[in-house]
């Protein structure tokens, strides 16, 4: 085998390699889109957690193997060709901003899937009513600031179930009595009303 032959054999094989990472990758966001489609209602930290490392598993694998793999040049020097150096900046800027837009995009997609599946089990299939209890009032940090969660507590053919539900400040109160519609086949997918 010459040397042309080997590098494009090596070229080959490294494209071959970058294919099944990025399968992997794929994987690994549908994986996680699927869970929290199918999971996400039971608001279970470690589904969260577990869709959250997935898709960012995914994601950061899918931008650096597209990013090392099919844009890979040599550098150009700014000061020897400004234009050149420009374009492959151009580039390589257009492909982390659709990376960051289809990311965005699939989130905010998978969201409203998921949103009408739960309104869609609620509206349109056998679904009873419960009472619930506010037990507790919680305050959490998050990035984007304090958020409060009042957490229910409720029964259902003998099992008890505890949830927490996004609360502005002050619209629920420790003890108060709350009705919910609940999913007869997912218990743990509700509506509340209250009394």
């Amino acid at each position: 085998m010459n040397r042309q032959e080997r590098v494009a054999y090596n070229t080959r094989k490294r494209k071959i390699t970058a294919y099944k990472i990025i399968a992997l990758a794929v994987v690994c966001v549908l994986c996680s889109s699927v869970l929290y489609y199918y999971q996400g209602y039971k608001n279970r930290g470690w589904i969260a957690y577990t869709g959250v490392a997935l898709a960012g598993i995914g994601y950061i694998i899918l931008f650096f193997v597209v990013n090392i793999t099919f844009l890979t040049a040599k550098k150009i020097v700014y000061k020897k060709n400004k234009v050149a150096w420009f374009k492959q900046f151009a580039i390589k800027c257009g492909i982390f901003g659709i990376t960051i837009f289809v990311t965005v995009a699939y989130c905010i997609g998978i969201g409203r899937l998921t949103d009408q599946r739960i309104n869609h089990i609620l509206n349109d299939e056998p679904t009873n009513t419960t009472v619930a209890f506010v037990t507790d009032i919680e305050q959490h940090q998050s990035r984007s600031g304090t958020y409060h969660v009042a957490i229910i507590k409720y029964q259902v053919n003998g099992t008890e179930y505890q949830k927490e539900i996004r609360e502005v400040l002050g619209e629920f109160q420790i003890g108060e009595k709350l009705t919910l519609k609940y999913s007869i086949e997912y218990p743990e997918m509700f509506g509340v009303y209250h009394n």
